[in-house]
């Protein structure tokens, strides 16, 4: 796959936009098929690097493609509020080869 990112540091925090896709292989046992997914990563902002306790937060769309099947998610990660207490929260769509939605996704990631 491909790796870059923009970076954007403003004193309080550093932000990391990576840019390029990534790629995985994946072998299904007893079929010998493959499956090829793809995805771009999401935004990364640093918070507190000078003083206070460092916090990592995720935010932006990140979109997931089967290329053998067609099937795709879109998941969603918000940005951290002032408050926080939207942060870590994630949702997503699952569709298939048509684009139709098949899954709805929804949860929180930690560390």
């Amino acid at each position: 796959g491909e790796c870059d990112a923009k970076k954007k540091f403003t004193g309080k925090s550093f932000e990391i936009r990576p840019t390029g896709i990534a790629h995985l292989l994946l072998y299904l046992p007893n079929t010998f098929k493959g499956e090829h997914y793809t995805w771009k990563k999401v935004t990364m902002v640093i918070n507190n690097l000078i003083l206070g306790s460092p916090a990592i937060n995720h935010y932006g769309d990140m979109e997931i493609t089967n290329h053998r099947t067609g099937e795709r998610c879109v998941l969603t990660f918000k940005q951290r509020g002032w408050r926080g207490k939207e942060a870590k929260k994630d949702k997503g769509s699952v569709f298939d080869q048509k684009g139709n939605l098949a899954w709805e996704l929804a949860g929180k990631w930690t560390t």
